[in-house]
């Protein structure tokens, strides 16, 4: 297939429109906020244009030239090249500065994950809809889910060097998902501290750990500096544990094929 045009919204509008269409179809929208005199823009030009092909159809990409759309890179509060923005509808959920193609690898895989989780607008009417439609709504949510774990689990096994890493933070994981299984109740357990020793060095500097995280039904949540609230992993009261329990069997039979082949 031909390689995939990423579009450039002209104006503030057209930045409206690309970001409401994005939302109508329950897909993520990530930013390359850019300039055409930045060296450090144009080296990841090509890293966020494979990032858009791989993930074509599950998450959309836009690049906005800072002098070209001043008032979208003004309204977004862009103070240097390259911002990059994941949005859900009109919200920003996530952004990273410079360049670095695996935090931005690493933004957009946490951001498939998290969708995975997440209903489209168009689900979310209050209209019933019949159990087929639901059905093939699960089932593509379901596939999405199972995209986004492949995906995780790619970065982190993708470098030999990684492999003990990766087989710590997968072990802790399973941990962490089987205290929450087994006191499903205890809010505390849902709740994980990005600062935490163990989860900060196990899981999050391990490629691919926090999206994994959020393969399992995990929210990340950003600082807030305003409220003091610390960056944290949050799974939802109201989260699926069979769901749960599925991923925690997935990792176990990585780890088993992973000790198996030394």
């Amino acid at each position: 297939s031909g390689t995939l045009m990423v579009a450039s919204p002209a104006t503030k509008e057209d930045f409206d429109t690309a970001l409401a269409l994005a939302d109508s179809m329950g897909r993520s929208v990530v930013v390359d906020f850019t300039a055409t005199w930045c060296g450090p823009c144009r080296m990841m030009a090509p890293h966020f244009e494979a990032l858009a092909q791989e993930f074509a159809g599950q998450i959309d990409f836009l690049k906005v030239d800072v002098d070209e759309n001043q008032e979208t890179a003004a309204f977004c509060e862009i103070r240097a090249m390259p911002t990059f923005k994941v949005f859900r509808g009109f919200t920003e959920v996530g952004a990273m500065r410079g360049a670095n193609a695996e935090g931005l690898r690493q933004l957009v895989l946490t951001e498939l994950a998290g969708t995975a989780h997440r209903p489209s607008r168009a689900d979310s009417s209050n209209r019933p809809s019949a159990p087929a439609q639901r059905a093939v709504r699960d089932a593509a949510a379901q596939a999405q889910a199972q995209q986004a774990q492949k995906a995780a689990l790619a970065t982190m096994l993708g470098e030999p060097a990684n492999r003990e890493a990766a087989k710590t933070c997968l072990n802790l994981i399973v941990k962490i998902i089987a205290n929450v299984l087994a006191s499903p109740a205890e809010s505390r357990l849902r709740s994980l501290k990005a600062e935490n020793k163990a989860v900060k060095e196990k899981v999050l500097c391990c490629p691919g750990g926090g999206a994994m995280l959020v393969c399992a039904g995990f929210e990340h949540h950003a600082d807030q500096p305003l409220t003091a609230t610390p960056e944290r992993y949050v799974l939802p009261s109201d989260a699926n544990l069979s769901e749960l329990a599925d991923v925690r069997r997935g990792i176990e039979a990585v780890l088993a094929a992973m000790s198996a082949s030394g």
